[in-house]
């Protein structure tokens, strides 16, 4: 019988505390959704300027272009419905494909000395330190959140 009692004293506390924090849990879940759709735009950009920069490759190396060329049709958008690991799984084939690109304009240095490119990777080193940014606010206010 104590048992029974203090199961359902147990069940009640849970019962009000997750009541009383049910706004800011709500709170909680718009921040998310926040941070993943500002991660996304991030992410859209930096694919917008690894196409720039596969096109300037072009020129310089056709068969590591056909390959990077395949890696752009593994692009998915990133939505406020995304789980972390899409993310990831996203950011890894930029950073796969932005290795490869800068490793031709090594292979060519008349691409390597390209204004155009250097400003381009540049901006996709941009959009990393953004995107970095944005997961770091979100994560530390989500910490901070359940504290």
């Amino acid at each position: 019988m104590p048992y029974i009692i203090a199961s359902g004293i147990v069940v009640l506390l849970l019962i009000v505390w997750l009541r009383s924090n049910q706004r800011r849990f709500a709170g909680m879940d718009k921040n998310i959704n926040n941070a993943m759709t500002q991660i996304g735009a991030q992410i859209a950009s930096k694919w917008d300027v690894l196409i720039f920069l596969l096109d300037t490759t072009k020129v310089h190396d056709e068969i590591e272009y056909r390959k990077l060329k395949e890696m752009i049709y593994e692009r998915r958008l990133i939505t406020k419905d995304s789980i972390p690991a899409q993310v990831i799984a996203q950011l890894n084939i930029i950073d796969d494909a932005k290795g490869r690109i800068m490793a031709v304009a090594e292979r060519h240095p008349d691409l390597k000395a390209d204004s155009t490119y250097g400003k381009s990777l540049n901006n996709l080193n941009q959009y990393e330190k953004i995107i970095l940014q944005v997961s770091l606010f979100t994560t530390t206010g989500w910490q901070n959140e359940i504290i």
